[in-house]
């Protein structure tokens, strides 16, 4: 397709780039220009005629070498537009994507079909649930399990904080994931002018729990746009996670939001125990694809760490 133009960071136009978003179908929080330059500063994009479809590209260069990665706190990429996304529009922007970059591991999105096409594709895991229904109905979608662990937390008196510091959530999200993440100190940093750049634009809400004596248990970030609320960001101290601190948190959410047209996106995961949580809400299952190209020279191994 040759419409489909390679653009480098300064040459995107950013107001063409977010209406591309916008109206796309298939548009996620994660695409518009103001999320990617906190998440991936450097980024690039491929963009299809006037802004018609677009692609970005999160570029990095090491050692002499440009490679694309997927940015951390972006389940979603890809390709975008308001138009079908066939096959062929995915394939012609892969064949788009410059050879410079050697290694390429990233994630498209759910509307990005590649089940015919002959790349590297690995499917990932993720969980949407609808709140277009009342808080009754969608309660009766979820597990026993669940229940009973917010049953526990009401008997625990565990209380509903709006006002949470954005400084505690990530320092407590970081500590729940230290022994299961590569997350470094420079990727909660620049979580946290995503957090900022987000509740700018009014797109950022913290929820947290603390029990009788005001100790925050749990809390996570949302991010949401027009039809999807993202459970971006979250963790709980040992305590929350053994009185259910966690099942109450969402549970007050989804009572918040029932009867809106909406979804909430609990971006993944392909962990089984995570996805028992998500899906023990009612969450159905959907997946992405995530692809990765290999270029590099045998002798170089450290751009897979």
């Amino acid at each position: 397709m040759s419409g489909i133009r390679h653009l480098l960071h300064h040459q995107i136009d950013t107001e063409q780039w977010d209406a591309c978003i916008r109206r796309s179908r298939n548009g996620l929080i994660y695409a518009y220009a103001w999320y990617l330059n906190e998440a991936a500063p450097d980024w690039e994009a491929l963009v299809l005629n006037d802004y018609e479809a677009v692609m970005p590209l999160t570029a990095r260069r090491k050692w002499g070498v440009d490679y694309l990665y997927q940015p951390y706190f972006c389940a979603e990429l890809g390709v975008f537009s308001d138009a079908i996304i066939n096959e062929q529009l995915c394939k012609d922007f892969l064949n788009h994507i410059p050879a410079r970059f050697k290694y390429i591991d990233i994630c498209l999105n759910r509307e990005n079909q590649m089940t015919g096409l002959h790349y590297p594709i690995k499917e990932r895991r993720n969980f949407l649930l609808s709140l277009n229904s009342s808080y009754s109905e969608l309660q009766q979608s979820y597990s026993v399990h669940h229940k009973r662990k917010i049953k526990k937390a009401i008997q625990a008196k565990l209380e509903i904080d709006k006002d949470a510091d954005i400084g505690a959530v990530i320092a407590m999200a970081a500590d729940t994931v230290k022994d299961k993440s590569a997350i470094r100190k420079a990727d909660w940093q620049r979580f946290e002018r995503l957090y900022l750049a987000a509740a700018e634009r009014s797109a950022a809400e913290i929820r947290g729990v603390k029990n009788q004596e005001g100790k925050l248990l749990s809390a996570a970030v949302f991010f949401h746009d027009k039809q999807y609320w993202y459970y971006i960001l979250a963790g709980s101290t040992e305590e929350g996670r053994t009185c259910g601190a966690a099942h109450f948190l969402l549970d007050a959410f989804i009572q918040e939001h029932q009867q809106s047209s909406t979804y909430l996106d609990f971006e993944g995961s392909d962990v089984e125990s995570l996805a028992f949580f998500y899906g023990g809400f009612g969450a159905q299952s959907i997946h992405y694809p995530a692809l990765r190209i290999n270029r590099l020279p045998q002798w170089i191994s450290w751009i897979k760490k």
